[in-house]
């Protein structure tokens, strides 16, 4: 987490301020306030990630085009903005990585960029819509092998499923009840109280799918991005997002 005592923070709100008042980001005279941002988010991105310099990168060219926009007014609001940036592009990179390793897998080339939004890259909806069933089946196997007690198992399956139906696939609570086709009504608390608790639930299983499957490239990107799904917490988290597939 990022502390306000840590070193560098303020310098790094004066270079996101200088390039937020600047006309033009990319101006010589900014090459100062550039060294200190491009040295926060090489020192910020996950070093261990063979993409790191592609993280780096997109998160820099992002900071160009929004910093204007930027509000933060502290240099605690300027990082948690820079950060969020900076996760953004990783999810993005794990992204892209899923869609060249799944449509390689499939035979599929075709697959994988035409569908992506520019403004908005990501998975498309019918890759995933594709792959959920194995995602799925790779959990509750996982699930079965783990939980010895029968009345526990059916419940974490449920959290599991309810969990990927709503933040892998994005489906509404209505599709996601739909789809368990379970004996009675579930109910909107009890089913986010399900997604909550299923997001460890499927960020474990998938964890070990990736350890099983050191060498096959389809399942570490997969595994990434769902395990990167279910782990975050949005910031517009409660709000209403219109854009958001419907099923």
């Amino acid at each position: 987490m990022i502390s306000l005592d840590e070193p560098g923070l303020r310098a790094l709100y004066d270079a996101l301020d200088v390039l937020r008042r600047s006309d033009e980001p990319f101006d010589p005279r900014n090459d100062g306030a550039w060294r200190v941002v491009s040295v926060w988010a090489r020192g910020r991105a996950p070093s261990r990630d063979r993409r790191h310099d592609d993280v780096v990168q997109e998160t820099l060219l992002a900071i160009a085009r929004y910093v204007r926009e930027m509000d933060a007014t502290t240099p605690r609001g300027a990082a948690k903005w820079a950060t969020t940036i900076l996760r953004r592009k990783q999810i993005d990179v794990l992204r892209q990585d899923a869609i060249d390793a799944v449509a390689k897998g499939l035979g599929e080339p075709d697959t994988s960029l035409e569908t992506l939004n520019a403004e908005d890259p990501s998975v498309p909806p019918a890759l995933l819509d594709a792959e959920h069933r194995r995602i799925e089946s790779v959990v509750l196997a996982a699930i079965d092998e783990s939980e010895p007690s029968a009345a526990v198992r059916l419940t974490r399956r449920s959290m599991a499923r309810a969990a990927i139906y709503r933040l892998v696939l994005e489906l509404e609570p209505d599709a996601i009840e739909a789809r368990l086709a379970l004996a009675e009504p579930v109910g909107k608390e009890r089913l986010y109280k399900w997604i909550e608790r299923g997001r460890a639930v499927v960020a474990d299983a998938m964890r070990g799918w990736a350890r099983a499957h050191p060498g096959e490239a389809d399942v570490q990107a997969i595994s990434a991005v769902v395990i990167e799904l279910v782990e975050a917490r949005r910031a517009d988290a409660g709000k209403p997002r219109p854009e958001r597939r419907k099923p």
